[in-house]
């Protein structure tokens, strides 16, 4: 049978919740049924708003969907709106899941399973990422100076962020800090594997601050703990001015047990060096193993030459000057260019696709604005009733209560589905742009926008050989000029 899970969401502590979990819970319970599937478990977020991703309950689906252990195939949800008010943003999660294998469905909701619905999805998850790190860059010098200063953006496991002298700082959690401080001293001096560590602090850890497997190992490679703030985005290592959780000493033993790895204090090589922005990218011709970079020195101690090298250094003699690497990879990108013709229908297809997801939009908002004047009437004839002496008070209060929990939901459900309307104008330019410059862009833009850039053109990997470069996947989003 196949495998689903359900995800349920209301945005306000005054939103009545028994309607509107239960209300979504049944809906996607029906369909799920109706289209025989089996229910693996459900996720809540309680109070919570879909203007962001980073929710408790729909972070828990995600790592929960995304193990292929789980084998799920769909989530089930009342409406988009209960996953995020952004388009953009659901396409990027729907992206996610749709590479995990997993699909969305809702009740009442856009569905983009067609090969140009995917081919738009793909082209806008992908600009979107582009677009967000060059906007990002207006704000990213703030927030260097404050890492520089010592400060944590954000709290992780074990911390909490407060306002102290107008300055947000993190301090100690006092319900998990030491269960987690303890947690690192049982792996070091009992040198427990990571899936015994979890079992370990899972049950020391209250309900709703449990960890999966996948934040376990986030939590363990965060030198965070020991008090260093490593920020790859900003290419920015700090010492931290919060209280450090463990030693340095700790963090490298409980590094070495988990990973069975020896490790020393030395600096390791950023996989983000900007100097070297294909080592997540190339591939090995020869034997299809990982490529590393480094620079050398020739003899007169004067010059210095960079290359890319095979990783199985003893095996493969594979190595490479990185100035033809990178002419061949923009060489590349260049036939990824798509011609005038091409563009001209990409800029058809967004018109087409984007109107038509935001007219569906609107009509299940439409249906939920119907449902509320079939209420309002409902609580209209109550009235008239209790006044004509048909109903007595109780029976017109109880009536009355349920009817406006019903309405109070519905509103809300509508306030949310009102998403912006995306300046389509501006959008299509900015695609051109990006598509008539692809060689441009990745030799002149930082270390952050080529990785992406390079991620999502090949999926699978470059290789270059014999002054060329070549890939055996091309990201849907790029493929237009081989359809």
């Amino acid at each position: 049978m196949k495998r689903s899970v359900i995800y349920a969401r209301y945005s306000s502590q005054k939103q009545d919740k028994s309607f509107s979990i239960q209300e979504q819970l049944q809906a996607c319970s029906q369909k799920a049924i109706s289209e025989e599937y089996e229910i693996v478990q459900i996720f809540e977020d309680k109070a919570q708003s879909a203007k962001t991703l980073n929710r408790p309950g729909l972070q828990s689906l995600l790592d929960f969907v995304c193990n292929s252990k789980n084998e799920i195939d769909v989530i089930y949800c009342y409406d988009i709106s209960r996953l995020s008010r952004s388009q953009l943003d659901f396409l990027l999660l729907k992206k996610q899941l749709a590479e995990n294998g997993v699909l969305i469905s809702s009740i009442s909701g856009v569905k983009g399973d067609s090969l140009e619905g995917s081919l738009v999805e793909d082209l806008l998850s992908r600009i979107s990422q582009y677009k967000n790190e060059i906007d990002s860059k207006k704000i990213s010098a703030g927030m260097r100076e404050r890492v520089k200063a010592g400060y944590a953006l954000r709290a992780v496991r074990g911390y909490r962020m407060v306002r102290n002298e107008g300055e947000r700082a993190m301090l100690t959690s006092d319900n998990t800090f030491s269960i987690f401080q303890h947690m690192w001293g049982k792996i070091q001096s009992e040198r427990l594997t990571e899936s015994q560590a979890l079992k370990y602090v899972n049950q020391l850890l209250p309900e709703g601050k449990k960890l999966s497997r996948s934040a376990l190992s986030r939590m363990l490679e965060n030198k965070l703990y020991y008090g260093v703030l490593e920020y790859g985005k900003y290419g920015i290592e700090a010492k931290g001015l919060h209280e450090p959780m463990i030693s340095e000493q700790t963090f490298l033993e409980v590094r070495s047990i988990i990973t069975g790895r020896s490790h020393s204090s030395t600096k390791t090589r950023s996989m983000r060096n900007p100097n070297f922005p294909l080592t997540r990218s190339l591939l090995c011709p020869n034997c299809n193993g990982k490529i590393t970079a480094a620079t050398s020195t020739g003899k007169n101690k004067t010059k210095h030459f960079e290359y890319y090298y095979c990783r199985k250094r003893g095996d493969c003699l594979y190595n490479k000057q990185v100035g033809l690497v990178h002419t061949a990879f923009t060489n590349l990108l260049k036939e990824l260019i798509p011609t005038e013709e091409t563009l001209q229908f990409i800029d058809e297809l967004i018109r087409e696709k984007y109107e038509q997801n935001y007219n569906d939009l609107n009509k299940s908002t439409q249906i939920v604005q119907s449902d509320i004047k079939e209420l309002t009437e409902r609580k209209k004839v109550a009235t008239e009733k209790l006044l004509s002496g048909v109903l007595d008070d109780k029976t017109y209060q109880d009536t009355k209560r349920e009817i406006d929990s019903k309405i109070i939901s519905l509103s809300t459900l509508v306030g949310e589905k009102q998403i912006d309307k995306i300046d389509v104008e501006t959008l299509i330019t900015f695609i051109k742009f990006y598509f008539r410059n692809l060689d441009k862009i990745w030799e002149r833009f930082g270390v952050e926008v080529r990785i992406q850039l390079q991620g999502s053109a090949f999926p699978e990997g470059v290789y270059y050989d014999k002054e060329t470069c070549r890939t055996p996947k091309i990201g849907l989003a790029y493929a237009f000029n081989k359809l």
